[in-house]
C-alpha cells in the first residue's frame, strides 16, 4: 500500500559560511565521506583529481562549505 504523499520534513537552521584558507581541505575531508573514497582520486564533473588538484581546483573556483547547523526540526511521516 502506497502511503498519502504527504511527507515532509522541515529544518530550521543557521548556517555558517566558511571561506577561510583551510577550506580546500576541508572540502577534500568533505568529498571523501561524500564520496565514500578514504583515500585515492576525488570525482569532480565525470573525471576523476588527484587530492592536490582537487584542492587547486577549490580554491581556483572560489569554492567554500555551508554549515548548517540545525535548531529545530519537524516533520509529517
Amino acid at each position: 500500500m502506497f502511503g498519502s504523499g504527504l511527507q515532509f520534513l522541515t529544518l530550521e537552521t543557521t548556517v555558517e559560511i566558511l571561506d577561510e584558507p583551510g577550506v580546500a581541505d576541508q572540502s577534500v575531508r568533505l568529498f571523501r565521506v561524500m564520496q565514500n573514497r578514504p583515500k585515492g582520486p576525488l570525482g569532480w564533473f565525470g573525471g576523476e583529481l588527484d587530492e592536490d588538484t582537487f584542492r587547486q581546483r577549490m580554491v581556483a573556483e572560489g569554492r567554500l562549505i555551508y554549515e548548517f547547523h540545525v535548531e529545530r526540526s519537524y516533520g509529517l511521516r
